[in-house]
């Protein structure tokens, strides 16, 4: 028996990869030059200072939402439980989905926290990370609606909105 199938290798980069950092340039650069609705706050994150009035703004406005026909299945192959639909209409408008992180944000708080990296554990979901105990998402949303951090967002957005109209 070989101990090495018990740990999961990591994912080795190609030698022309770039860095994470890189990756971010690259996702602020085409956001600026592609006309695509596929606007997802989570690229962005810990970011948001770099981006422009007009990009957040198109991000606030235009937010990647998927069709209410989405296979969201295919995306929890790996989890017990799947995203649904109807959980994206109750807490509307700021829960997004992520179908590259396959999960959930907040979309003020991903987008309009002064320093979301200083979000550690449970207060990162939504934030820095996407939430995928779906099992209590009910319960998380109704929590993360209450945090100071997430009102202050939501204000910051109001703001920022009746500014830019």
């Amino acid at each position: 028996m070989d101990i090495r199938k018990f740990f999961v290798l990591k994912r080795k980069k190609p030698e022309g990869a770039s860095s994470d950092s890189d990756d971010s340039v690259g996702d602020l650069k085409r956001l600026s030059t592609s006309k695509e609705p596929d606007l997802v706050p989570d690229s962005f994150i810990g970011q948001a200072s770099m981006l422009s009035t007009e990009m957040k703004k198109e991000l606030l406005d235009n937010t990647w939402s998927p069709p209410a026909t989405y296979d969201f299945a295919e995306d929890a192959k790996h989890l017990k439980r799947k995203f649904k639909y109807s959980w994206l209409e109750t807490y509307s408008p700021w829960l997004a989905y992520s179908r590259h992180q396959k999960g959930a944000f907040c979309k003020y708080c991903t987008l309009l926290t002064p320093n979301p990296n200083s979000f550690r554990g449970v207060l990162g979901s939504f934030i820095i990370r996407p939430f995928c105990k779906f099992k209590d998402i009910h319960e998380h949303c109704k929590k993360h609606m209450e945090t100071h951090f997430h009102k202050m967002a939501l204000e910051a957005a109001n703001h920022f909105l009746e500014v830019c109209l």
